[in-house]
Formats: C-alpha cells, structure tokens, sequence
C-alpha cells in the first residue's frame, strides 16, 4: 500500500575543509588553496584546519562539527585512527588526500563556478564597480600572491574573459610590479565616489553558514602584517569569523612584510585604507596584527599606514591561531521558504517504486554555470512501524550519520547526512535527475549495524575495514513488547494515557495476584536451604540474585484468569477515591465514574485490552464458565462437563485482562519497563522518533551454522537523527555486569549517539550500578558516546508488582 509523502529541495554551494600541519606548509599550499576555492560559489568560506596527522585539539573538532564541511582535501598524511573519526563525527562525502611531494587537489568536487555579473554588482541598492586585476609572467612574485590571495585575478581563458566583457561598471589595471600595484591602489582610493567590488567579493554571496558568536576584534577592519602560514590561516580563517551578514564585504588585508616597509606601499595602502576601512558604516577602526612581528614594529608599521586624525589603530601580537567561534547551525528550519530547488512540486508514493525527481540550477548564480552544488533535502516523515506516534506537526526523515543508509537510498549518487541530520545530495550539471528509495524502518536499523559503506576510488577511506554484525533479529522481547503496544494501535499517548491512571493500575494488578512468596520470604528459604554452606558465600548479593531469579520465575506460574464483573470495577473505584487525600464530593465521583465507564471502559473493551463476556455458572455440575462475548450463545455447552444449559437474562457482564498484558505485568520479563523507556524518549523527541522492537544482535562467528548471540539490545531507535541503543531491566537489582559489558562492546562497534540504561526507580542508581555506569560513560567518552540513566517513573506509573521491587 502506498502512501504519499512530499519533498523540499534547497541548493547551497560545497563546504570544504583543508586540513594542514602549520609546521610543515608552504606557499605551494596557500596557492593550491587559492586556486583551487577562486571562482566558485562559497570559496572564500572554505576553511584551514590545523592538525599535525594524529589527532586535533578539541576547539578544531568543535569547528569542524559546527562548520559541517562537505568535502575534505588533506594536505597532511592521516593516520587511520583519525580518518575513522572524520568518517564518524562528520562524514563528509569525500576524504582526499593531496600527496606531500606533488601537490594535487582532485576536480571532480569542485564547487559551482561563479562569475561575475551586473546583478551581482550591488550593495545597499547602490551600483558598484568591479577592480580588474591583471598581472602577467614578468609580474613580481610578491605582487602577483598579493592580489590573488586578497582580491583575486582572473585569468585569461575564454570563459572569464567573456563574464568581464559583460560587466558594465568595471576598471582593469594591468600590474606588473609594485609601482603598477601602488597607482592601482592609490586611483581606488582617491576615487571618492565609487563603490568599489573585488572578484573575492563574489565568492561569498547567498552561502548559508552559521553564524559567529560576538567578538569585538572583528567588527573592523583588520590588517594582517607578515609572511608565515599563520598569517596566511589567520586571513583566510577571519572571513568565518565575522558576522554573517558581513562576510562579503572586503574587511581585511593581508600585506606581506616587504610592503610594509617600502614607503611608496605604506602610502599606497594609506589612501586605499583611508577609503576601504570604513567598511561596516561605523567608526573607523584599524586592527594591526602578526604572529611574525614585534609589538613596536606592528606600531611603527600603523603609524606609517593610518597618519589621518579620524583613524584609530590597535596593534597585537598573536600566539594562537584563529578558530571562529561559530554558533549552533541548523540548516532545517520550520516553513523555510528556501527550499524551492525541485523543478516542480511533486509528491512521491512510500513504499512504492523507486520515484525519481530533478533539482533546477542555483538562481542566484548566472550566467555560466558548471561544477558541483549540494542539494539539502527535506523527506517528509511518516511512520511505517508505529504509525500513529508522530509529534503534532510536519516531521522530516532525520538520520544518524551512516553512510549505508543513503547509499540505500539514493542509488549511485553521492550523499551524506548534514549536521541537521538530513540528507544533502551531490549535484552538478550532468547530474540534476535523482532516484529516491525511501526505505523501511527496519531496513535502516539493518543498514546501521550490519552494512558497510562504499567510498570512491580516491578517498581515504576507501581500504579501512568498519567491523560490522553479522545480522539483527527481533527477540522474544521484542514480539511481546509488539504484542502488547499494538494493544494501544502502537500509540505511546494512548498507552501513557492507561497506565499513568492509578485506577487501571490497580485494575490491572487485580487482574495479577502474586501466589508465590515475596522476595524477601525467597531469601529466608535460600538461606535456610544452604545451611552451613552459606558461610562459604562470601557475596551476600548471590543469594539475593537467585532469590530474585525464583521470584521472576513464580510470578509468571499462575495459570488461574480472574474474571470480574461490572459490580467489582465500582467498588475498585469506591476504594480509590476514599484513598485519596481530601473528601471527593458526590458530585465528582459521579462524574469521575460516568468518565470511566462512557470513556476508558469503552476504549480497553474496544481494543481487547479488557475482554467482555458472560461468566455463568453450570446448573450441572456448579462450575463457572467464560464466555466471551463473540461465543456466547443462548444454548450454551459447559466446558467442565460438557452439559448443555441455557444462559439467563440475568447474568452480568465479566471481564478479563488480556492474557498479554497479563503476562507482561505477572512475569516481570521487563516488557513494560522496556514500553516506559521508549515512551520517555518519544516524549523528549522534537522531530521524527524511529522505532524497531527490542533486536538480538549476532557476530560473525558461527557454531553449528547458527549465528551466535553476543547481546541484545531493548532500546534501538533513532530521535532526532540521533541514535539511541540501550539496556532496560524491571529493578536496578536486575542489572548483570556482564550485560553492560555486551552493551558497550556493541555501543562502541555500532558508535550510537547515546547509551542509556533505565529501569523503574525514583532516584537515580546507588552502590556498584552508579560505578559501573560512571566507569561506562568514561570509557566512550572519547567515542563521543553519550551514556545516561532513565528513571522511567517519571513517565508512566509501573504496576504495584514493579513497585514492590524498586530500591
């Protein structure tokens, strides 16, 4: 059966990271960098990373999560511990390696080409004209690497010679050496009137990014003093720095140390800062900086570059290297109108054959178009499995970050799961036609633990080995939590509306007599069993252990279904209410009744939680009958004694407890325990909840052709696009080390987001089950695992047998 669902599109231009050891660059690397982000959309948003190959310091990681690149070019050699963590953490779409001797940045990623254009040209509604830069073989090496890493220069291949013929505000100034680079400099700034624009400037617009948090070094415009790579990260990093809606305006310069010392340069950068410095509309501030440089030789060099009175310069020394601070990204946002990118509003069929749809070519970027963009989609979300636990608005797929799941769904294109925990595919010009698959549920969960992703021929990681399960199975645990939550149409509201009402807990407990000892009279007969042998027990907690294994095992025993009538419901509801704090008037017990009757009786006859039918007793032979409802007949045969005999008229209606959720409170196997805790995490989800039943995951090695069981695991979903495998128990005493332990050698194969461990309890663990938590959450706290308790009481109330076992 299909079920439609609908599609956004949104285009954006290619993030990319660069990944460099500052130790050992040069201005090879600054100008692969260079070359390689001019020209395309978002380029001068593509950041430096610092790392040394091993491993990077936490403010690089927390950027790089923040920044979300979609590619990375590596100038430095990887070890294998780190890719893993890059694959993990941000996923990009390709890992590249550029070769430390023959530098060498692969084209198949490169981002959509930008050129100029007259719609371009324009800043607070006030036309600008373009500053053409030309240089050629006999330009100065210094010269020629000051424009292009500043205000970029153009080459002359036909194509961008044909984007400049059409500018019409433009100025070209052939540079051939520092007096060239001086007149150019000094016209720009003399010419009050013009608005002027820099090719760099392009290369900025309409990139979504996030923004920065508030820095005051930032707000003006900066001059970056000397000639290391630091310098070079510093400029090209501070683009990010800046405030969002300013990072493409022309806001900083970086001047080599030769310029700063000639005085026809310092007079030339004087006039051009004189007009470009004021760049943001407020005072004019200059910020002189080096990593290079002294304190008094960053004076000197200021004083020589801003003499006006109207100017205020600061000078810095720097000793750490730049990392903006960027704020939490969320690309999806509610009712974005920006999501626009399909050629036409289509709606697909779930479950159904592969649709296929096509993205139209960034607006905005006219008139050449070739290279990559990345298209961010939007899937509407609608359960397959639960299908009536969805959050009271339009809810998107959101999905962890495995590769698999995409390669799933998106058939031979590339792919890969944004910070927001959406899909982003990989468009270009021969590529603007995708086939979409949207997968099941349990597929994704198989997907997840037992798959292996697929890399491109140049990637990095394309020879690593990701040790994956052998396959995931539904446990028993899981068909009778699917059992019993289909009793309540696989609705947590539903099932959270029954079991928080104390009345219906105390009717299902009457339902669920205990005929066996308690725990504590298990104990006393363990002890008395022993003997003298106990003195040999030096672990106390082992007779308590079995103690509680035999009482699990007798709960479940009691073969005997209670039967009871319209008259013991009432007088169970009389009871409650005289058991509440305060006298309830006439009035309201009436009303309260009246509600449980018309209402809630209704509904758990309705969905057989409670079965309906007739309980008579057999004139032969005195022993009593049920009947439900659809075999009740008027001439009716005694399954005592097999008598026939005719029902009265006057016989009341019985009901009975589902025999699930009889054995789900009787037998204690953790089932409801298991219902609460996904119900606490579906009511803490602000998005798409993801559900599969509890899973038995098999490892690769197998005995007698049968897969061997390494553990299970109660909790296997995904909230948020963040997911979530835990371990569930009916008491804190159930918890077992060597059932953690499988649940963190699975956690740290699987790398979930979050490790839970629940159970019914009022306040959190004590004693060895809060060390061995404590001892869990240390050991992943390198694997970015998050590992937490539930206290599932907080969300549904748990049955009196539950109760009687909590610390």
């Amino acid at each position: 059966m299909n079920d439609p669902y609908q599609l956004f599109a949104r285009n954006r231009p290619l993030r990319v990271a660069f990944l460099v050891n500052p130790r050992k660059t040069n201005d090879e690397v600054i100008d692969a960098i260079v070359d390689y982000c001019l020209y395309r959309w978002g380029g001068r948003l593509n950041p430096i990373v610092f790392t040394n190959g091993k491993t990077f310091q936490k403010e690089w990681w927390d950027f790089l999560k923040k920044y979300d690149p979609d590619a990375v070019i590596s100038f430095v050699k990887l070890d294998e511990k780190l890719i893993r963590e890059i694959d993990h953490r941000i996923s990009p779409i390709i890992l590249d390696y550029t070769g430390e001797e023959h530098l060498h940045i692969q084209r198949h990623l490169d981002g959509l080409l930008m050129l100029p254009h007259d719609d371009y040209n324009g800043r607070r509604g006030v036309p600008t004209k373009l500053a053409v830069f030309r240089t050629n073989q006999n330009t100065d090496t210094c010269v020629s690497s000051f424009l292009h890493r500043n205000f970029g220069v153009f080459d002359n291949q036909g194509w961008t010679e044909r984007a400049l013929q059409m500018i019409t505000l433009k100025t070209v100034f052939e540079v051939n050496g520092q007096a060239g680079l001086a007149h150019a400099l000094t016209t720009i700034g003399n010419e009050r009137r013009e608005h002027w624009m820099y090719p760099t400037e392009y290369l900025s617009l309409w990139t979504p990014m996030p923004d920065t948090q508030y820095d005051e070094n930032h707000r003006c415009f900066c001059v970056i003093i000397g000639d290391t790579f630091k310098e070079f990260a510093y400029y090209w990093n501070r683009q990010l720095a800046v405030e969002s809606y300013k990072r493409s305006s022309f806001n900083q310069l970086l001047v080599p140390t030769a310029f700063a010392e000639n005085e026809e340069m310092q007079a030339a950068i004087q006039t051009w800062l004189y007009k470009q410095a004021p760049w943001d509309g407020g005072p004019t501030k200059i910020r002189f900086v080096s990593y290079s440089h002294t304190l008094q030789e960053l004076e000197q060099f200021a004083q020589k570059m801003t003499p006006r009175l109207n100017m205020y310069s600061r000078c810095e020394v720097l000793k750490s290297p730049l990392i903006p601070a960027l704020n939490e990204f969320h690309i999806f946002q509610e009712n974005d109108q920006h999501y626009t990118a399909l050629e036409e509003t289509q709606v697909f069929s779930l479950n159904g054959p592969e649709d296929m749809f096509r993205v139209q070519e960034p607006e905005n970027i006219k008139p050449f178009r070739w290279g990559k963009w990345m298209v961010d989609l939007k899937i509407e979300y609608k359960p397959q499995n639960y299908k009536h636990n969805v959050i009271g608005r339009d809810s998107f797929w959101k999905l962890p970050r495995h590769r698999a799941i995409l390669q799933h769904m998106f058939r031979n294109h590339a792919a890969r799961i944004v910070g927001s925990r959406m899909p982003s595919l990989l468009a270009g010009q021969e590529n603007k036609a995708f086939t979409i698959e949207v997968p099941r549920e349990n597929d994704i969960f198989f997907c997840i633990a037992c798959q292996d992703a697929h890399y491109d021929f140049d990637d990095m990681r394309r020879n690593l080995k990701f040790k994956k399960f052998s396959d995931i199975a539904t446990s028993q645990q899981g068909k009778n939590l699917r059992g019993l939550f289909g009793l309540f149409d696989n609705n947590f509201t539903n099932a959270n509306w029954i079991f928080s009402e104390p009345f219906w807990m105390e009717v299902f407990d009457s339902y669920c007599p205990l005929e066996s000892k308690s725990q504590t009279d298990l104990e006393a007969l363990v002890k008395k069993a022993l003997g003298p042998a106990q003195t040999v027990i030096v672990n106390t907690s082992i007779i308590e252990k079995v103690a509680a294994i035999c009482h699990r095992y007798f709960k479940g025993r009691t073969e005997v279904e209670i039967t009871k009538s319209h008259d013991d419901l009432e007088e169970l509801c009389d009871k409650q209410f005289k058991t509440l704090k305060g006298k309830q008037s006439p009035r309201k017990r009436k009303k309260a009744m009246a509600r449980m009757y018309d209402g809630e009786l209704e509904y758990l006859v309705e969905k057989n939680i409670l079965l309906m039918g007739l309980y008579p007793k057999c004139p032969n032979c005195g022993k009593k009958n049920w009947y439900l409802l659809d075999e009740a007949k008027k001439q009716s045969d005694c399954k005592h004694c097999l008598a026939t005999f005719q029902l009265s008229p006057n016989d009341k209606w019985h009901y009975r407890l589902n025999s699930l959720l009889v054995r789900a409170i009787k037998a204690g196997d953790g089932t409801l325990p298991v219902l609460n805790a996904l119900n606490h995490l579906f009511q803490d989800s602000r998005g798409s909840f993801i559900l599969t039943s509890c899973k038995n995951i098999f490892d690769k090695k197998r005995k007698r052709d049968k897969p061997k069981i390494i553990g299970d695991a109660d909790i296997f979903c995904i909230q948020n696009g963040r997911l979530i495998i835990g371990e569930v128990k009916s008491s804190q005493k159930s918890f077992d080390k060597t059932q953690i332990d499988s649940m963190v050698q699975i956690a740290k194969i699987m790398r979930p987001d979050s490790l839970i461990f629940a159970a019914p309890c009022k306040l959190p663990p004590k004693g060895n089950l809060r060390q061995t938590i404590n001892q869990v959450a240390s050991e992943l706290q390198d694997l970015e695992i998050e590992v937490r308790w539930i206290n599932t009481d907080e969300r549904l109330e748990m049955s009196k047998m539950a109760r009687e076992d909590l610390i």
